[in-house]
């Protein structure tokens, strides 16, 4: 709420409308830093390669990641997806290039498009985020982990959580 008040570019979530949206986008403009390796750098194949990396090497789930795939691509990336199937989860695939999806990740503008988006952007002053967090609701985070039939103890009361 707070950055839409402020002016930050959002869109309802694809399927919702404005007044009945529960989730919605927020648009940054970003930057790449010079030497970013960006999408189109990456073949999809490049891509799910390093997906499976950093899947096997830094996390102990299944990395979320949207692939572009070019339309010569499609088959060897269902290929890519039966051969490892047993490790796949996480994956979203979008075309690189015309596709119709209205609020698409990461999209590549030019330098000018970015300079004007910037430029319009507002400020944002996290000191004003009280005015809209009346309450606490990170209650999920607070709940202690109970696995293979043993529960973490709450160290101040000493009661099972």
């Amino acid at each position: 709420m707070m950055l839409k008040d402020i002016g930050v570019p959002y869109s309802p979530e694809v399927g919702q409308d404005e007044k009945n949206a529960s989730t919605f986008v927020l648009e940054f403009p970003i930057a790449a830093p010079k030497g970013a390796i960006v999408k189109n750098d990456l073949s999809a194949l490049d891509q799910l390669d390093y997906w499976m990396m950093v899947k096997k090497n830094f996390t102990e789930h299944n990395p979320s990641v949207t692939i572009s795939v070019s339309s010569d691509e499609w088959l060897k990336v269902g290929s890519w997806v039966y051969e490892n199937w047993d490790m796949v989860g996480g994956l979203s695939f979008l075309p690189r290039n015309d596709h119709v999806y209205r609020l698409a990740p990461y999209e590549e503008i030019s330098e000018e498009k970015y300079n004007e988006l910037a430029k319009k952007f507002p400020k944002i002053d996290f000191s004003k985020l009280m005015h809209y967090e009346y309450d606490d609701r990170t209650q999920g985070s607070k709940e202690l982990a109970c696995v293979a039939g043993l529960c973490e103890i709450d160290v101040v009361t000493g009661e099972k959580k």
